[in-house]
């Protein structure tokens, strides 16, 4: 959906159809289970029993298909289903009750969601834009690993009100970190490379300027150490994470970009990192503008 609007456009991105097809595929699956309204896509901790992390679930081999269409909506216009899915995709090799807990709030969400979508914003002129790469990290926030989910959000920003989505993601991480300042570290590398430095080089491409790019980390320990280029403490990172702490300092120097605090209120890739209570989650949702269509957004 796009509308015309004073001094640039809005764009919908809404995939509603596909969505329902999704929470329709999940109905064949299990079978005719009413679902539940749900204001979030996540279970509180009180609902899961620690043992049902090691029995078997029913819908395991059921689970493959189902998260697959899930993760194709989540990556294209509903970055609020990422971690959910995220997270259970994780698991479907060791799929227990408690997944099958996790999927039925999930699919409830989506289906009293089914119209959400991204208002994304286009205002001014190109040369005003520069590119905003928010990463964070929780810790051991995977219950059977332990590891660390990376949250990414890349968006192109203007002052007078441009902000367009480029991509966001929930990752879990490949190894366990030993700290906060540890994941932060690598999400920031992980955003850097698979996200920020190809982005930026394509723009750069089509308009054939520099468009700058800012960092925005609420981590001051981790802004601290990039910048330094060093720390002792977290020299095991190229044996574990496979992660040089001097070569992401030096990339973030060479290319000149502005690695600044953040924060946490304002860190728009926290949704991407953990579960979030009702008051939060509706208020990332707002920042990052998903909601049911606008009025002033028609076909």
């Amino acid at each position: 959906m796009i509308t015309e609007v004073k001094g640039g456009k809005d764009v919908f991105l809404s995939m509603k159809e596909y969505c329902k097809s999704a929470v329709e595929l999940y109905v064949q699956a299990v079978g005719n289970h009413p679902l539940k309204t749900a204001a979030t896509p996540y279970l509180n901790e009180s609902d899961l029993n620690i043992c049902d992390w090691d029995v078997q679930g029913f819908s395991g081999e059921k689970s493959a298909s189902i998260l697959m269409k899930i993760l194709w909506l989540a990556r294209l216009s509903r970055p609020d289903l990422c971690h959910s899915v995220t997270k259970l995709a994780s698991g479907i090799t060791k799929w227990s009750i408690n997944h099958d807990k996790l999927l039925y709030r999930l699919v409830g969400y989506m289906q009293s969601t089914l119209e959400f979508g991204v208002l994304c914003s286009v205002r001014g002129s190109w040369s005003d834009m520069s590119l905003h790469l928010y990463t964070d990290a929780d810790l051991g926030g995977d219950v059977c690993s332990m590891k660390s989910h990376s949250g990414i959000y890349l968006a192109v920003e203007c002052p007078n009100g441009t902000h367009f989505p480029i991509s966001w993601s929930s990752r879990r991480q490949q190894c366990v970190s030993k700290s906060t300042t540890e994941s932060e570290i690598v999400a920031l590398s992980d955003g850097l490379s698979g996200d920020a430095i190809p982005v930026q080089t394509v723009l750069n491409m089509i308009f054939g300027a520099n468009i700058p790019v800012i960092l925005h980390e609420d981590n001051q320990s981790c802004i601290h150490i990039v910048n330094a280029g060093y720390s002792a403490k977290l020299k095991h990172l190229n044996r574990t994470h496979k992660l040089s702490i001097a070569s992401l300092s030096e990339t973030v120097a060479s290319l000149g970009y502005s690695l600044t605090y953040t924060d946490s209120n304002d860190q728009l890739a926290d949704m991407f990192t953990k579960a979030l209570v009702k008051l939060k989650f509706t208020e990332a949702l707002r920042k990052l503008r998903i909601s049911a269509p606008p009025h002033s957004v028609r076909h």
